[in-house]
């Protein structure tokens, strides 16, 4: 039963306490479990605390020693997932000092007695944290945040300094060594953050106050008194004032922040020796803001308005009080107003609590069966009790703000009553509350609410259902294949789907040996399957299931059905048959060994389909042998030309070579080629280079890519439909081009231009594995305009002298290529290609 604790035990006396508790709703009583245990509860703390924040209303993070852990506040049990040991590693080894936790990073930071700070990233808490050496073998304490959450503010109790630490780059930032009035050996024992004035406060252990601006390097200080030792600060909610604890008196000192200056001394907290924290929460009933301060003799409570310190005694005839307690607090925490709980951490390592609210309790959770799960058609009975009568909801997950999804008993309610002290059980069905489970592990929620006032708990159920029914989107074939299309499913433990194929719809209803199976994909809404090894023109009937980690299984398959078809690309259907010979030359003479053997091999081939392209090939394999090469007797002269270049200013360099790069929309001529493509947009991209003699005539040469995807063509009960099995084909163009440049002006803005040329083009098809290749040979004509850039901006001269660029072309042109081995059978390349590029000319 949840009493206040005092020396007098009665029934009368409590019946009195209870009374009184409905008549406030702030935190005002110590609050016990069944037995007088739990609360307070032992979460294996083994020593003093050495950090103890709450980071939101049902997480507690408490370090000790060379320990760590996150306390589950709405269970009251130990979180799930704990954080990496620091005693676990050697590097992490060190005494705690102080705690602190970022929500914009969502980081803890736990600084440590041998000067080390650990990161802790709470996305991953089991990864080792990120070591940053602050200050070797010194003392760290307490940890204060910014404002904009970029640097830690850090007491270092060796050096009498506070120690800045960059979070951005994990480094320390600055040492700000203090200097306190009249004293040399001090220690920081506590600090906050006045965030609306933009100024950390740490308290001392001789009577001052030290202040910080934010980015700044120096520090102000407020004196309290020589004698007295400052323990712990808090401010108020909204920002306006500050309570710093005196410990030697014992009394609060009310500071303005903005100001660094003393309100008021004196608040007498006397009653209560040797306080050691302090916290300040919003409460109700009545609104305010409350402070509590933790010390030898319980649990002093300030009213923040008036600073009347409360008398929390039942004898009428003392005054200020504290709180009773089980045993002797040392640190606080307090969660929001809504939520109404002040936790102590007790010197013993225990954590108690003190609300107004009613104290709920969960004594079993049993499941239909004796199963440890719920699912499908299954159901659990709850019963719990309360120390308060009241009306009592059960939620399924959200939060300690009963923002999760209600759940109706087996009777179709969704609330009840509950007597206090009072077991009630109730039953919930999985059918009647399907949609508000969560697949895995789901915190439910007791909640009882009594006089406004409502207490809390949660559990942790396993919710462990099979897969729902796989809805099937579409079916499409393929050669020896069928592709099926379905809805991926969303819950947490999917696994796979299986698939079964038969001729047969009975047969594939009942299979054990599925024909394939894939895995859950991370992500999408829909997923596709491909299920192989099937005959062609033969009606298939496919069903699938899901499978989750478990070994669940769909109640049900869904079916679909299908026939696979041969497929072809348009190399196929065009009757290609390809071509072995494929030519390369990367620009050294050693390259044109292979490839003469190569024509003197296909010169011997007379059947050989592509001996026509030999003068290509040849003059492909002279053209690109670099001039360097040609002209390597000539070494000396050209290295004096261009010693003399170089030393000769403004005199722009001779136009010897021209390089572009260009793309542009490729529009085949060709049906098939259309059909499986797309009239518009096939995208080109070419490179070109040639030899300019005189600016009006070139020769040159190019290469480009083209690549794209498409479905394939189907024959057999298919015949002209398309399949959902795709091919791929890469074209690799190559051009001989011959340039004449109507270049005869001084006035050299617009320049027009044709080109003519022979065309060899290298394609490959890829469908089902099965891959065609070869190349085609053919011609081309192209026209177009060249915009001189460098002229238009008068920045051509500099081009040269920088970067020896005479003129910079946008150009536009129109070409069209006959590529059809000259009318011969197979793919049929031609088609107009309409580009941009740019040229520069040097």
């Amino acid at each position: 039963m949840k009493i206040p604790r005092c020396f007098i035990l009665c029934f009368a006396f409590i019946s009195i306490l209870i009374l009184s508790r409905s008549a406030s709703a702030y935190p005002d009583a110590e609050l016990f479990g069944p037995n007088d245990e739990n609360p307070p509860f032992d979460f294996g703390v083994r020593s003093a605390f050495d950090g103890f924040k709450l980071i939101n209303d049902t997480t507690l993070l408490v370090a000790y020693a060379e320990s760590l852990k996150i306390v589950d506040m709405g269970s009251y049990s130990l979180a799930r997932l704990q954080p990496f040991q620091p005693s676990d590693d050697e590097d992490t080894k060190g005494i705690a000092g102080g705690l602190a936790y970022s929500s914009g990073r969502n980081e803890m930071y736990l600084s440590q007695q041998d000067g080390d700070l650990l990161i802790y990233d709470m996305n991953d808490l089991e990864k080792k944290p990120v070591i940053v050496t602050v200050a070797e073998q010194s003392v760290l304490g307490v940890i204060v945040i910014d404002g904009s959450e970029e640097s830690l503010y850090i007491a270092d109790n060796t050096k009498g300094a506070v120690q800045v630490v960059n979070l951005n780059d994990r480094s320390v930032a600055r040492t700000i060594n203090l200097t306190v009035p009249g004293s040399t050996d001090f220690n920081l024992t506590d600090g906050v953050l006045a965030e609306d004035d933009g100024e950390i406060y740490f308290t001392t252990d001789v009577g001052y106050i030290v202040g910080l601006p934010e980015g700044g390097s120096s520090a102000s200080y407020v004196k309290i008194g020589t004698s007295y030792k400052l323990t712990a600060i808090d401010i108020f909610p909204n920002q306006n004032y500050i309570y710093v604890v005196d410990s030697t008196t014992p009394q609060l000192v009310k500071i303005n922040p903005a100001s660094g200056e003393i309100v008021k001394s004196g608040i007498d907290i006397s009653e209560n020796l040797n306080p050691t924290d302090i916290v300040i929460t919003n409460v109700k009933k009545p609104n305010g803001a409350y402070a509590y301060v933790a010390g030898t003799d319980g649990v002093s409570v300030v009213n923040t308005f008036n600073d009347e310190v409360f008398n929390m005694s039942d004898d009428p005839d003392t005054e200020r009080e504290p709180l009773p307690t089980s045993a002797v607090p040392s640190v606080l925490a307090a969660s929001s107003s809504t939520d109404g709980y002040v936790y102590m951490g007790f010197a013993t390592g225990a954590v108690g609590v003190i609300s107004a609210n009613p104290w709920v309790t969960i004594d079993s959770v049993v499941f239909n069966d004796e199963l440890s799960k719920l699912t499908i058609e299954g159901y659990f009975v709850i019963t719990f009790q309360s120390d308060l009568g009241g009306t009592y909801q059960i939620v399924s997950g959200g939060g300690s703000d009963a923002s999760g999804d209600v759940l109706v008993d087996s009777e179709g309610d969704s609330s009840g009553t509950v007597a206090a002290d009072e077991e009630k059980s109730v039953q919930i069905n999985y059918d009647d509350n399907s949609r508000k489970f969560d697949e895995g592990y789901v915190d439910i929620w007791v909640f009882v609410t009594s006089d406004d006032d409502r207490g809390r708990l949660s559990t942790e159920i396993l919710v462990d259902t099979p897969p729902p029914v796989v809805t099937i989107r579409s079916a499409g074939f393929g050669d020896e294949m069928i592709y099926v299309t379905f809805n991926r499913l969303t819950q947490s433990d999917i696994s796979k789907y299986r698939f079964y194929a038969s001729q047969d719809y009975d047969e594939v209803i009942t299979m054990t040996t599925p024909t394939a199976q894939v895995a859950q994909a991370s992500s999408g809404t829909t997923q596709t399957a491909s299920v192989g090894g099937l005959e062609n023109d033969k009606l298939y009937y496919i069903a699938v299931e899901a499978i989750d980690e478990a070994g669940n299984v769909s109640p049900s398959r869904s079916v679909t059905s299908e026939t696979p078809s041969p497929t072809y690309g348009p190399a196929e259907l065009s009757g290609e048959k390809g071509c072995s010979m494929l030519p390369s030359a990367e620009g050294r003479v050693a390259d044109i060994i292979p490839l003469l053997f190569a024509v003197f091999l296909i010169f011997f081939r007379r059947r050989s389909p592509c001996r026509k392209i030999l003068p290509i090939i040849l003059f492909a394999a002279l053209f690109l042998v670099p001039p360097s090469v040609l002209a390597q007797q000539e070494g000396a002269d050209i290295s004096e030309r261009s010693v003399s270049a170089m030393f000769t200013p403004n005199v722009a360099s001779k136009q010897l070579w021209e390089f572009e790069i260009k793309t542009g929309f490729w529009m085949p001529k060709n049906e098939i080629l259309n059909e499986a493509f797309g009239k518009c947009c096939n995208m080109i991209t070419r490179l070109e280079g040639g030899l300019l003699l005189q600016k009006r005539y070139g020769i040159g040469a190019g290469v480009g890519f083209f690549y794209k995807s498409a479905q394939a063509f189907a024959g057999g009960v298919h015949t002209g439909e398309r399949a959902q099995e795709r091919f791929n084909m890469i074209l690799v163009p190559m051009q001989l081009n011959f340039t004449w440049r109507a270049d005869y002006f001084s006035w050299r803005y617009l320049v027009p231009y044709i080109r003519v040329g022979p065309d060899m083009i290298y394609f490959r098809q890829s469908l089902s594995g099965n891959v065609i290749k070869g190349l085609k040979y053919g011609i081309h004509g192209t026209g177009g305009i060249q915009i001189n850039i460098g002229e238009m901006a008068d920045s051509s001269s500099s081009l040269d002298s920088d970067i020896g660029i005479n003129d910079f072309f946008l150009t536009l042109e129109a070409q069209y290529q006959w590529v059809d081995n000259f009318g011969k059978r197979g793919l049929n390349l031609s088609g107009f290609v309409y580009s941009a590029g740019l040229l520069m000319e040097f």
